[in-house]
């Protein structure tokens, strides 16, 4: 039989009101499979001070050798000392110790409850199974609260966001070196019979535009095409040096206006 990864939650409660639901759902997740409940021990400092004790357990008597009543024993309330709250007995070698279980019960304020749950997922019994005979070995581990997740939600919108404006600066950045070395290709042919280079750097300029039409170049990888392409000898790298600081001429204006609409509003 797999076992599967054991995990121990800690539930706070500050004026709880108990409806029955929270059973409700723990029983549904039990019943369908999904964990297997270890040990459970609920306690509840009502407003006079009465403390109320819980517990549960999915084992079976023949492996309570293995598992037995974990977190009872650790607040030294299992069989083998309920008449001994102190519990001295308990293996200080357990994840949690003795007196830090019960230095959080002592602490507890009138009118709260804490929940101590441990249980096994079970459905990931098979699957750590499959990764050890694989040669797999965990690394790390650890699970998001939905306040968590929100919050990186809202992060990687923005990170995300931040990189669609970088993919559009460089897109309209190529483009701009792009209508530069054509440019300036025309303009110079007017004065100098259109030079071999200058010749090569429209051709190349307009082979980029129909590679991007085409699908073939993505927009923001012009500056990777045209940096291939000196490096093949095919543009000069002094044409590209100068559209390159016109491009980010071209861009900073553009960045300038928007900034300036944004202060007025407009």
């Amino acid at each position: 039989m797999h076992i599967g990864p054991l995990q121990l939650a800690a539930i706070a409660f500050e004026n709880p009101t108990f409806k029955g639901e929270i059973l409700a759902e723990l029983d549904a997740v039990r019943g369908r499979g999904v964990i297997r409940l270890i040990d459970l021990l609920f306690i509840y400092r009502e407003a006079s001070g009465n403390v109320t004790v819980m517990t549960d357990t999915d084992v079976e008597a023949a492996d309570l050798a293995d598992y037995g009543d974990v977190l009872s024993t650790l607040l030294g309330l299992g069989e083998s000392s309920a008449a001994d709250i102190n519990g001295t007995s308990v293996d200080d070698g357990y994840g949690l110790s003795l007196e830090e279980i019960r230095g959080v019960v002592e602490q507890m304020p009138p009118d709260t409850a804490l929940a101590l749950v441990l249980f096994e997922h079970r459905w990931a019994g098979g699957l750590a199974q499959a990764i050890r005979e694989a040669g797999g070995h965990l690394l790390a581990q650890g699970l998001l609260t939905r306040e968590a997740v929100l919050v990186v939600g809202s992060e990687l919108a923005a990170i995300a966001e931040a990189e669609r404006a970088i993919a559009a600066t460089e897109a309209i950045k190529g483009a701009a070196v792009l209508d530069t070395l054509a440019f300036t290709a025309a303009a110079e042919e007017a004065q100098a019979l259109m030079a071999d280079e200058l010749v090569t750097a429209a051709i190349a300029a307009e082979a980029l535009r129909t590679l991007m039409a085409v699908g073939v170049v993505d927009d923001t990888e012009l500056e990777t095409a045209i940096v291939a392409l000196v490096e093949a000898g095919l543009l000069s790298p002094d044409l590209v040096a100068d559209a390159l600081d016109k491009a980010d001429a071209a861009i900073a204006a553009i960045e300038e206006t928007l900034a300036a609409q944004a202060e007025t509003g407009v």
